[in-house]
């Protein structure tokens, strides 16, 4: 058994193990490519594997910041592990443990205080999943617990059936109300564009404003953007795409006010006039966020634990 970095030629068996490993979460080599070799902030020095006789048998892949997040820079303090599986018949045999402790022992070379597993709202790189499955891979939560990671947090993958779905009249109400004020729900227009990417840079620092910039950037048709707009200002805003709702936010002095549930259901509607027979979003952290969606009949789909634990003293195995 041997644990070793990435080397260039590793990809095509790492995603055949990915696909025995992960079968629920396939994955292709195009997208392999694109979320792992290119990301920015890949380093191979980060990337594990272990393989007995040549036999590719687990992976892992740490990663750090080596590109600022927008408007939240390098966030020095954090690393991450977005992915780890070892293949079925080598569980229980201290692989997943040995690509840990190299995994841990690189984020600790970059003087890192912490590390999250998988993803982390609005702060992590490139990220396959918001955290581990609850229900899908239990067996991954109690090994990390093991090794001394907690539970932080939960967060939910949520969606909606759009039988029979129309807009609430209170909600129409709502926004009648917020015309008469001067808030505006639209679709974006390019003169917007800016006031938008100010609005998140200012609100919502990080994956959330580098998501738009880029989406903008790459000659997306507008209509996928609707926005909440006072004056010139750009007050909030969502986004969607085929059966997909989000990001979506609004200033902290116009929440609780109507104006998300507005926005919300204006994509909404607008993803059923495409023909979409559900909404849904990848996840929703437990607590005001998730609540939020609950009230407006969305159901749970799928219970993620983010998980972490602090780099300190030697890493035990």
């Amino acid at each position: 058994m041997e644990v070793r970095n990435y080397e260039h030629g590793d990809e095509e068996k790492i995603v055949a193990l990915w696909n025995i490993c992960l079968a629920q979460e396939p994955i292709t080599n195009k997208l392999f490519k694109r979320k792992v070799l290119l990301n920015p902030n890949f380093d191979t020095k980060g990337c594990f594997v272990a393989e007995e006789e040549r036999n590719l048998v687990g992976f892992i892949l740490a990663i750090v910041r080596r590109v600022p997040n927008e408007g939240l820079g390098l966030e020095t303090d954090r690393g991450w592990i977005t992915v780890i599986f070892v293949h079925p018949d080598y569980r229980g045999k201290r692989v997943g443990s040995l690509l840990l402790k190299n995994a841990v022992d690189f984020l600790r070379l970059k003087e890192r205080k912490f590390v999250y597993v998988c993803g982390l709202s609005g702060s992590s790189p490139n990220f396959f999943w918001p955290g581990i499955d609850v229900e899908r891979y239990a067996g991954t939560i109690e090994f990390f617990k093991k090794q001394h990671f907690m539970i932080d947090h939960y967060a939910y993958g949520m969606e909606k059936l759009l039988d029979n779905f129309e807009i609430p009249s209170e909600i129409k109400q709502i926004e009648e109300k917020m015309k008469k004020e001067g808030i505006i729900v639209q679709l974006l227009e390019k003169k917007y564009e800016k006031a938008l990417l100010y609005f998140l840079m200012t609100h919502f620092p990080g994956d959330w404003h580098r998501h738009a910039k880029g989406t903008l950037g790459s000659g997306i048709d507008l209509s996928h953007f609707i926005i909440a707009v006072k004056g010139s200002k750009v007050i909030g805003y969502c986004y969607y795409e085929d059966e997909h709702f989000g990001p979506f936010g609004v200033a902290e002095s116009f929440r609780r006010t109507g104006l998300g549930t507005t926005l919300l259901f204006k994509a909404i509607e607008r993803i059923r006039a495409k023909g979409g027979k559900r909404v849904f979003l990848k996840w929703a952290d437990e607590g005001p966020a998730s609540s939020f969606y609950s009230r407006h009949g969305f159901k749970i789909t799928r219970k993620y634990a983010i998980m972490r634990r602090r780099i300190e003293g030697d890493f035990v195995v």
